[in-house]
């Protein structure tokens, strides 16, 4: 038998040898010493409860506390105690119930979603959707250095307040062109 093969061997003794001891040492502990179960508190809801659809696809948290859930068919405002809905339709601004995802800027102080068809951006006072006119499946939201970051099917947007800025991405040279 070759000698490498022997120090493997009782390398992997060794291991198996404290392992072994380690593991019966810890059956001998006293139970008192051993640290109680985590309990944690915690609430479901679904649609039984007013959430509008039971896939959920993002959810996100806004300054007021109100918390955002996007989901296939729907965007729900729960405030605690209950949900409120918001679907395709001229009151809420939104084109697309299928809610992609949802982020909240606290840097601009605003709420996006991105849906199948564009990104809004949500007015607290008109209580509407204000859409951005990308024209595409919205896919990530995300921010950078004050920046909302857009992944959308048709490309990559950076948005400040109002401006858009569509980024170019050249991948021989390796640089990003607004």
């Amino acid at each position: 038998m070759p000698s490498y093969s022997l120090s493997k061997l009782l390398c992997l003794f060794s291991f198996t040898s404290f392992f072994l001891t380690a593991t019966c040492l810890a059956d001998e502990l006293p139970q008192d010493t051993l640290q109680p179960p985590v309990l944690l508190n915690a609430e479901t809801y679904g649609v039984s409860d007013g959430l509008s659809q039971s896939t959920v696809t993002s959810v996100a948290e806004d300054d007021d506390g109100y918390i955002w859930i996007g989901t296939l068919n729907g965007l729900n405002r729960f405030d605690g105690k209950e949900f409120y809905g918001f679907y395709s339709s001229e009151d809420t601004g939104l084109k697309s119930s299928y809610i992609k995802t949802i982020y909240y800027s606290k840097v601009l102080n605003r709420l996006f979603v991105g849906t199948d068809e564009d990104l809004y951006f949500y007015n607290k006072e008109k209580e509407k959707f204000i859409k951005y006119n990308i024209n595409s499946s919205i896919t990530t939201l995300t921010s950078e250095g004050g920046s909302l970051v857009v992944v959308a099917e048709n490309g990559i947007y950076e948005i400040n307040k109002n401006e858009i800025n569509k980024i170019n991405l050249d991948i021989k040279s390796n640089e990003i062109k607004k």
